[in-house]
Order: C-alpha cells, then structure tokens, then sequence
C-alpha cells in the first residue's frame, strides 16, 4: 500500500509535549469587580486573582506556579518553600504525564502512576503497550507487548528493557516505518540510523519526499534536484529545496501541482500548498467527481447533501447524501436511477453503497 504523500516525522519513544489549549490556564486578575470578558469568573477579594482553569481565586504566588511548564506537565502547580510542588488531586489529573505514562495519583507533594486502569488508559499504552502497573509504574509486560506495539512499528521499539520498549538492535529497525520508508535500518547508539547514501537514495522517501542524501543518520534533501523529481512536487507543490526539506516557495508551484487540480489546494500558505477559498474547492477535480466542494479549515470536504448531488458520484454510484465528510448512498431511489443500476444491476442499497439485489 502507497505511503502517504510528505514527510510524515513518527514518534520515536517520547512523548510529544502537549500543546496548552488556548485560554485554558488563563489568569485574570481581579479585584473586585468581575473581570472583562471572563463570563466565568467572579470577584475576588483585594490581593486575590481569578484562576480561570480551576475557576476560583488564588494568591499570586500560586499563579506563578500555574503558568509554568512543571504545572502542565508535571502538576506542579503549588508553590511551597520556594518551589513548586503538586497539591491537588486535579492538579495531576490534568497534567501531560498522567495522559502520556499514567502518573494522576498525588503522593505527598508529587504525581505518581497508581493503578492499572490509569496506566490502560496512556498514550504509553497505546503506543508502547505500558499497560501494566509493575513496580509503582506503568510497565510493558513481556517482549511480545512490545513486538506487537505501535512504537515497534513505526520506530523500532521492540525489546523489553527494564519495563520499557527499546530499540537494541538490527533487527528492531529493521521491522520499523523508519526502515522500510526513510531507510534507517540499522542501530547505532539507541538510535535507528540510515547506513548510506545509496540507501537514502533507493528508498521510498527519496522517491516520494526528494530525502535522498544521507545526514546525521537519517536521510535528507540536500540538492535542488531531490526535490524537483520527488512525487512531492507534482503532487503537492513542494519543489525548492529549504533546510534539508522541500517546499512550495510560490503561488506558482501551487498552481502547478497536482493537488491543485484536483483537490484545490493551489494557495501558499509557510511553505505548503492549501485549499484557501471557495472558488479553490468548486474548481477541483474532487468536486465534480466527488462532491468535496465546500471549504473546511484549509481542506475541500463533501459538507451538504447539495455537494454530493451536484457530483458524478451521485448520478454514476448513486452516492448522493453526505456523511462524515463524504459522500454517500442512503436512498433506494438514488440506486435506482444511478449510471451503476442501469450497467451493472447495483441498485439496491446496502451500507451507504448501492450493490446487486443479490448481494443485499
């Protein structure tokens, strides 16, 4: 099966932090009066201010707590002999390391891991199969956990060390995305690596995303010419060589592009080609054929019922209503007088698709 377009970077072991969530930890100061803007909080007394994430007031001093990177990631939220330390059961409910590796349980003035239903419900045990609490921690339980994980799948982590999936040897990378797509095949120093340049240059990443010159370990755009043959350019615009990777640098390469024509993605947007307006989405090839002709974001998607009608994929497949951004068949009649019913038989519907009468 063709990978996807682009250079899609994987996890490698740890856990990207999270992005904090716009207003989330937003702190109004207030002083008698209800704050501005803030529906939601109310007066606090003189020296106090309105924590709008725990939606009470708190001195200062807890608020220089609550806007630091050891209260989101850690829930280190509470000030105490000039630190900060976890004081609340919500502080370490809400952190980054209880949704990442199962540390929501307050202990003392920490957050700790501390059942097995926390540790199930991980990104660690999604990734990494760590669903098992094993020493005041979550753990993978046996090699097989890790063999069978996504993180061995995609990076390579597929030996247990110590409770934890690891890379430890040729054979972990070797079953991993990173080999079979970037060619970084072999282990070196807890790290799958790519071995040559002949290697970057045979693999689907040179092919797809011009990353065909070897650079610390991994493979790289190095010339103009890696990005002018890869699929990225006539596909997706992508054709000047910046920093290692391959950009879009005008409106030009856009219009030039693949994407453009047939998904409206013909606009400049930090070194990417996007759908940027309505006209974009209507004059696309997916909208004729497949009703995605309303702009979402920077994307064409099938929205209305009107998308899906006025499309090919109406009058030929009888797929006319939308549903989850697509478009599809929920009507017998729409089967019926389908280009599929009248050449093939297919007008009987069966799962958001018309199929012959004998296979409903």
């Amino acid at each position: 099966m063709a990978a996807p377009l682009g250079n899609r970077q994987f996890r490698r072991g740890a856990f990207a932090r999270p992005a904090r969530i716009a207003g989330a930890m937003a702190l109004v100061a207030c002083t008698g009066a209800r704050a501005a803007g803030h529906a939601n909080s109310i007066s606090c007394g003189v020296g106090l201010a309105w924590d709008n994430w725990r939606k009470e007031c708190v001195s200062p001093a807890d608020l220089k707590c609550r806007v630091t990177f050891g209260c989101t990631h850690a829930g280190l939220c509470t000030p105490k002999d000039d630190r900060c330390v976890a004081a609340t059961p919500q502080d370490c409910a809400a952190s980054a390391l209880c949704r990442n590796v199962g540390v929501c349980i307050l202990q003392g003035d920490k957050c700790v891991a501390g059942s097995a239903v926390a540790c199930q419900q991980t990104e660690a045990c999604k990734w990494g199969h760590k669903c098992a609490f094993v020493n005041e921690r979550c753990a993978a339980r046996s090699s097989d956990d890790c063999a069978t994980s996504r993180a061995c799948k995609s990076g390579g982590e597929c030996t247990l060390l110590d409770g934890d999936c690891v890379r430890s040897k040729d054979a972990d990378c070797a079953q991993s995305f990173q080999c079979i797509w970037h060619a970084q095949c072999k282990f070196a120093s807890g790290k799958c690596v790519a071995p040559s340049d002949n290697a970057c240059a045979q693999s689907p990443g040179c092919t797809d995303s011009g990353h065909c010159k070897l650079k610390a370990g991994g493979c790289v755009a190095t010339e103009s010419s890696h990005c002018e043959n890869a699929r990225l350019c006539k596909f997706s615009g992508q054709c000047t060589i910046d920093n290692d990777e391959c950009i879009a640098t005008s409106r030009d390469d856009c219009l030039r592009s693949r994407w453009c024509e047939e998904r409206g993605e013909c606009a400049l947007s930090q070194g990417k080609c996007i759908a940027a307006s309505a006209d974009n989405c209507k004059n696309a090839t997916d909208c004729f054929w497949a009703g995605h002709c309303t702009l979402v974001g920077k994307i064409c998607r099938a929205v209305t019922d009107s998308d899906c009608r006025q499309s090919r994929a109406c009058s030929e497949r009888g797929n006319c209503a939308v549903k989850d951004a697509r478009c599809i068949a929920n009507n017998p009649a729409d089967c019926e007088i389908s280009l599929f019913c009248k050449t093939a038989d297919r007008c009987a519907l069966k799962d958001d698709r018309c199929v012959k009468a004998d296979e409903k």
